[in-house]
């Protein structure tokens, strides 16, 4: 059943700033104890099990994804000044809509994102790989997350969009912005500040959507233009274009960072296994997996149920917001013997949620998984012997729903 005092469920709720560095034995104690449950200050429910998160997940006609991407409403009100013409980030895109809304969106896009027409992207993700690592080889120490591990997602993003030079900083901007606006207790000069950065990132894309429209080029976002025209499966307004390309640009550039960070970390506690992939670096497409498993980079996403549905034993109510905790059903014993042992060699690691499930699975998987695998391919290559810097810093990133270093410190052998 339900518990009935916010103080109670407190202690099952792994967004707690105390323990959102490491929500695990949080959320493991929750699967235990309470699988179902309410946290009355958050308003919404959580579900902690594999079993039923991934049911949630592809149930989409009873958990409904619309409201994902909504913001607070006097957020909504700060920033009506800055966009006259309504909030642009509100309107219906993949991550924000069920079917058959959604599967108007998604058919269009999905063969661009197929495994097969990411991997023509390797040399692109590859160069930009080599291009950070050039940055800081030579030094012999270097702290990843910020170095490397940041800076990838969004300088890909920008290579295979075609974006001009400087986007990359910008996506970096958006994703900050996007992030903080949630906060309902955000100060209003805070509010105006991240909202601009929105208005300008809006702009950003907008432009090129307007100039690939205008003159096609062999980039990406030509091809993104190009599907949201696509007459037979319904043409986009420009709104909802840049909306759907801006969703894609979103969530493409957090994951990726926590995902590397994560994979180094489990491969830096664990020597045995890093030599092991230094040697066979056919074993790094199951460092991805098991990463994304153990340590998922997002913890979950909300739902909002539109019916009363019961869940072993507990009725929740229609109109209720459930978080659904892919991170807690990722080390759920019931579904992953040793769920807590990070193991390259467990065979199902490929059946976790991290990248959602049914319907909702991202568009975005396949590069997500290309970017992980190169980047630590060619940083064992060019970093002889890397490791965690004992007299450095290794601190979690502690904002509430990510999981994965804020700061790594490593070192490696350099040529005298």
């Amino acid at each position: 059943m339900s518990l009935p005092a916010g103080c109670e469920a407190d202690s099952y709720n792994p967004f707690r700033p105390d323990v959102s560095g490491d929500p695990f034995p949080v959320m493991a104690r929750a699967r235990a104890e309470a699988p179902v449950f309410f946290h009355p200050g958050m308003n919404t429910w959580f579900l902690t099990r594999y079993d039923d998160v991934d049911v949630a997940t592809r149930d989409t006609a009873t958990y409904s994804s619309t409201l994902t991407k909504s913001l607070p409403a006097a957020t909504l009100g700060t920033l009506a000044e800055l966009f006259p013409d309504g909030f642009p980030f509100q309107v219906a895109g993949l991550v924000n809509s069920d079917p058959p809304e959604h599967d108007r969106l998604r058919n269009r896009f999905h063969r661009l994102f197929a495994p097969r027409a990411v991997a023509a992207w390797e040399p692109v993700v590859r160069a930009v790989v080599d291009d950070l690592i050039d940055g800081f080889a030579a030094q012999g120490r270097a702290d990843l997350v910020a170095d490397f591990c940041r800076p990838l997602a969004p300088r890909v993003t920008a290579a295979v969009f075609g974006m001009p030079d400087g986007s990359a900083a910008r996506i970096n901007d958006f994703v900050d912005s996007w992030a903080r606006l949630h906060d309902p207790a955000l100060p209003t000069v805070d509010i105006v500040r991240h909202g601009r950065r929105l208005r300008d990132y809006y702009e950003l894309v907008t432009g090129l959507v307007e100039d690939r429209a205008a003159r096609p080029r062999d980039d990406l976002m030509t091809r993104m233009v190009r599907a949201c025209r696509d007459e037979a499966e319904g043409v986009l307004d420009e709104r909802e274009t840049v909306t759907v390309i801006t969703a894609f640009l979103l969530g493409g550039i957090e994951p990726p960072a926590h995902m590397v960070g994560s994979a180094l970390h489990a491969l830096f506690d664990q020597p045995d296994t890093l030599r092991r992939v230094r040697h066979d670096s056919d074993l790094i497409p199951a460092v991805v997996e098991e990463t994304l498993r153990h340590r998922s980079p997002v913890l979950g996403l909300t739902r909002i149920t539109t019916r009363p549905v019961r869940v072993r034993g507990v009725d929740i109510p229609a109109g209720a917001a459930v978080q659904l905790l892919w991170a807690s059903g990722n080390r759920d014993e019931h579904r992953f013997p040793r769920a807590d042992i990070f193991d390259v060699d467990r065979p199902d690691a490929r059946r976790h949620l991290s990248f959602g499930a049914g319907v909702h699975y991202c568009v975005g998987a396949a590069l997500a998984r290309l970017e992980g695998c190169v980047a630590l391919e060619r940083l064992l290559v060019r970093l002889p012997g890397l490791r965690l810097d004992v007299e450095g810093e290794l601190r979690p990133d502690q904002r509430p729903g990510m999981c994965g270093p804020a700061r790594m410190d490593a070192v490696w052998e350099t040529a005298a």
